[in-house]
């Protein structure tokens, strides 16, 4: 209705259901639909949801893509249950998502970075364990370890140089590797050993419907969960937001018309 406080989905035609190429087709930020970063938009009226009333603007903004792919990728799979280990490559926007979602879900997060820095904060917010990748490179080993040997159920991997390989490593006999992110680009190398001798499931993870989204903001409203909001910049600084984004913040960068 006229007024209410709404957020349009990434994919409009992504009702609920599993996704199809018809539903893919025409996303915010996609060749034939432009993104979000404007000062109006015409959104269809079937691809709203409504904004848990107790979150800011900026805060409700890190959701439709960010918090809606960890929110898939952690619950919607149903690949993990409560005492589970899951693995979370970065703390990036996804991946914090994904860390508080396991903390909610009853997992036990593993959170991997290459700052000790962000390592303290993942640590803060929850994280069982935290692996220094600049310390340790094979951070599979470590996730092993850790889990005596049995390996993380689900691991959410981002998609980076190698990571693939490692991924598949540390994840648990009948366990899943999400993918939700492209960070070192397009083509991986994937190890088809592990894959097949653990009967691993490697699942891609592309943001979520209006119906997952739904989902997410009344567990979040339950909660009160807050996206965790790194920094924000005014709508003529957006070209200072990407440059920041490409810093690796923990958390969310968020662009205000403020």
């Amino acid at each position: 209705r006229v007024g209410a406080r709404v957020s349009p989905t990434i994919l409009p035609r992504w009702i609920d259901g599993p996704l199809s190429r018809a539903a893919f087709a025409a996303g915010f930020g996609s060749r034939e639909r432009d993104g979000v970063l404007a000062e109006r938009l015409i959104v269809e009226e079937d691809a709203l949801v409504h904004v848990p009333a107790y979150l800011s603007d900026a805060e409700a903004a890190a959701l439709p893509c960010a918090g809606l792919t960890a929110w898939h990728a952690v619950v919607e799979l149903g690949a993990a249950q409560a005492g589970d280990t899951v693995a979370i490559e970065t703390t990036g926007g996804v991946a914090v998502f994904a860390l508080q979602f396991a903390l909610a879900q009853g997992l036990r997060p593993i959170v991997t970075s290459r700052s000790a820095e962000k390592l303290a904060r993942a640590a803060a917010l929850g994280a069982a364990h935290t692996i220094d990748t600049s310390r340790t490179p094979a951070w599979h080993e470590d996730v092993l370890a850790f889990t005596n040997g049995e390996g993380a159920r689900l691991v959410i991997d981002m998609g980076l140089d190698g990571g693939l390989a490692r991924s598949s490593a540390a994840a648990a006999f009948e366990g899943t590797v999400a993918i939700v992110g492209v960070v070192g680009g397009w083509s991986a190398t994937l190890e088809i050993g592990p894959v097949m001798n653990k009967n691993l499931r490697v699942r891609g993870v592309e943001t979520g419907s209006r119906a997952m989204f739904e989902r997410m903001n009344a567990r979040l409203a339950a909660r009160e969960l807050r996206p965790v909001v790194d920094r924000g910049f005014p709508f003529s600084q957006a070209e200072a937001a990407f440059a920041r984004l490409r810093e690796s913040p923990f958390g969310k960068v968020v662009v205000s018309l403020a």
